[in-house]
């Protein structure tokens, strides 16, 4: 399955959830470990040369985040900050497979500024850089919107099921432990980990998986990231130090 059609049926599960508060409110005080940056947040990413990355992304109430964008590039990084506007700092990981250029799946050192108006609106800049022969700093604009989708409380039994994941087809089951195990039933990648609740008041899961599969790029790699629940499907950006994989799992 491609990442485009990853990231659209991602997209098509958070369209499902009502989106919170309005746009006509001026922008909140943020403080740090406060609800204001804490969210599910979609929107797009503009660079100054005008490309654009649909954006889907997790912010815990400590302001740890990961960004998912549509080309499979994860931004991973943290919110800090006393007042307006706030200011972070992230690192962005390749698409599992893939490379920025030759040898390089990582970027480091970027920082964010930007405003955050309490459930409704994230929106700033980023500076970048990505380490490719010829490359220069370059600036970006981010324009996010809140979905409701975050103000569901979660916990062990409410994540608990049987899923399938969409990208490869195997089964994945959540026990109520906690406890991760996917037997890689079409592709042979045994998966093992664990998933708990960030804050039992809100929507974002941590997720850990470690695969077994000898001739696949997750054979022996270990994942961490975010996850949230929308109802039918477990949506996740979890990453290696080097490599982003997506994930959207569904009910079975």
């Amino acid at each position: 399955m491609s990442t485009k059609t990853h990231f659209v049926m991602l997209a098509a599960a958070v369209t499902l959830a009502a989106c919170g508060g309005s746009d006509n409110d001026p922008d909140s005080v943020f403080l740090p470990g406060s609800s204001n940056v804490g969210g599910i947040w979609t929107g797009a990413v503009t660079d100054e040369g005008g490309g654009s990355e649909e954006i889907y992304g997790i912010v815990t109430e400590d302001g740890n985040f990961r960004f998912i964008s549509d080309a499979g590039v994860q931004y991973v990084g943290e919110i800090t900050g006393d007042g307006t506007p706030f200011a972070g700092t992230f690192g962005g990981v390749a698409e599992l497979g893939t490379e920025y250029c030759a040898g390089v799946t990582t970027s480091e050192g970027q920082i964010l500024s930007g405003s955050v108006n309490k459930g409704s609106s994230l929106r700033g800049e980023t500076l970048s850089l990505i380490n490719c022969p010829g490359g220069a700093p370059f600036r970006s604009n981010f324009d996010l919107s809140y979905n409701s989708l975050y103000d569901r409380d979660s916990s062990f039994g409410t994540v608990a099921g049987d899923y399938v994941d969409t990208a490869t087809g195997d089964s994945i089951t959540i026990y109520n432990t906690g406890a991760v195990y996917s037997p890689g039933d079409v592709t042979g990648c045994l998966a093992g980990g664990s998933i708990e609740p960030v804050d039992t008041r809100f929507n974002v899961y941590t997720l850990t998986l470690q695969y077994t599969c000898a001739g696949s790029p997750r054979d022996g790699l270990e994942f961490t990231g975010l996850a949230t629940l929308d109802g039918s499907s477990l949506i996740a950006g979890v990453s290696t130090t080097t490599e982003s994989l997506v994930l959207v799992l569904d009910r079975s």
